[in-house]
């Protein structure tokens, strides 16, 4: 992320001082004889121009802001835990440049002094660095940034007490010819993101057996039990058509039955290949590219849903919600008539019925939307703050809880046996669900319809 960093302070720079008009009066190069050079020869609109060069002369750790803190989160029923980001010193020296030279009525080292003081001006007001307070909401600048770190304030060190006591070493180390110059002594620290730690399967069932050493009879047996509250599912959209004609350059394609698709459907004819509906007019559907191999008589279908792949097409978005954990579950790709589930962010719901998915390493499962509608893959969304009772079997209550944000819901301290569920949700109809502590299948969820 430093080049990141070094375009943020490009631009900001660039943004706040007047005489900074064009990039190249901001350099990241070592001020040595090539840049001495390039600043003398440097015009902007046919006019010399003054220059800053901001250089990066060292890397260090910092070791007081180190943290052992982590941050838990569950994803196809993993739990992961990610550690705090390290944090990188990045130490820059940065000198004004003038390319006039010393005469009786020119005196350039006025106008490089007049200049760093406008850029440790910008600096000390600005305080701290975030990259979207200097790009744009959706630029390409700010969303080259990792999306964990484009609002976060990047600690500054502007000008410190103990100065650059390299000085001397640093000019020197520039070549003949390098002539001492004044500077800004600046300290940016970074985060470093570290990898994500794999704690585990997600717990469904904790059993705890307490005894009196060396005499068995008096063993009690307590479990806690963990479930989700999850929304009536939606079917995945499956659909096919057969190919009558095949445009020039295999593009467009012509279908028997275009209502089968939608525009930014994710198609193929052979399961490997895969393209984007962009547009569809009578039978004609132009794909975002050509389907090698694609010739009239060949099935044209909606490919399956793919680890790597955010974007499908539900038969039914209303009701569900953008920005909340759900679940997927269908046909395994990979092993046909096996039913798989896989938990995904729900990031975006269109009023197209697409629905986006926050993308994520831990995504495996390939789902087959080869299927008959009826057997379409289920979408379903986990649901907070849902108030959960747990029963005895005549209908008691013995506990009762509410769902977090992830929709998941815990009760402890129960002897085996069996019990009952209920949940209630405004707008769906209660779920009573009879369950057995333990579970031989470790699942205790609860599905509205």
């Amino acid at each position: 992320m430093i080049d990141l960093l070094d375009n943020l302070m490009r631009q900001l720079l660039l943004d706040q001082i007047a005489e900074l008009i064009d990039e190249s009066q901001i350099q990241f190069q070592p001020p040595d004889a090539t840049w001495r050079t390039f600043v003398s020869n440097l015009t902007v609109l046919g006019n010399p121009v003054n220059a800053l060069n901001i250089y990066l002369f060292d890397l260090r750790e910092n070791r007081k802001l180190r943290s052992n803190e982590r941050f838990r989160s569950i994803e196809n029923g993993i739990v992961n835990d990610e550690p705090a980001p390290a944090r990188l010193d990045c130490h820059y020296f940065i000198s004004a440049w003038s390319p006039a030279q010393v005469s009786p009525l020119v005196e350039p080292t006025l106008d490089e002094h007049a200049l760093l003081y406008q850029t440790s001006a910008v600096l000390a007001r600005t305080g701290s660095f975030n990259p979207s307070r200097v790009f744009p909401n959706g630029s390409l600048p700010l969303n080259a940034w990792p999306a964990p770190f484009r609002d976060d304030d990047f600690p500054v060190t502007l000008l410190p007490v103990d100065g650059f006591n390299k000085l001397a070493e640093f000019w020197s180390g520039m070549g003949d010819g390098a002539r001492w110059k004044p500077g800004i002594y600046l300290i940016v620290t970074l985060p470093i993101a570290l990898l994500l730690e794999v704690a585990g399967p997600m717990v469904t069932t904790r059993i705890t057996e307490y005894r009196i050493t060396d005499r068995p009879e008096s063993a009690e047996v307590w479990i806690q039990i963990g479930g989700h509250t999850l929304s009536p599912a939606r079917s995945l959209a499956v659909g096919n058509a057969n190919v009558t004609n095949v445009g020039g350059g295999g593009n467009p394609v012509t279908v028997d039955n275009p209502g089968a698709f939608r525009i930014g459907d994710t198609v193929t004819a052979n399961g490997i290949t895969r393209a984007v509906v962009n547009q569809i007019a009578g039978n004609d559907l132009t794909l975002s590219r050509a389907l090698p191999g694609l010739i009239i008589g060949n099935v044209l279908r909606i490919a399956d849903l793919t680890p790597a792949q955010v974007s499908f097409r539900v038969t039914n978005r209303a009701g569900l919600a953008s920005g909340g954990p759900g679940r997927i579950t269908g046909d395994d790709a990979t092993s046909p008539g096996n039913i798989v589930s896989e938990e995904a962010f729900i990031e975006t719901v269109l009023a197209t019925d697409f629905v986006i998915l926050k993308p994520s390493a831990t995504r495996t499962r390939t789902f087959n939307l080869n299927v008959a509608p009826a057997n379409a893959p289920l979408l379903e969304e986990a649901l907070p703050n849902i108030s959960v009772e747990l029963l005895n079997l005549a209908g008691d209550r013995l506990q009762l809880t509410q769902t977090n944000e992830a929709g998941r819901f815990t009760f402890g301290n129960l002897r085996p046996g069996s019990y009952q569920l209920r949940a209630q949700a405004l707008g769906l109809a209660p779920v009573l669900r009879n369950i057995d502590v333990p579970s031989p299948t470790g699942e205790y969820d609860l599905r509205f319809t």
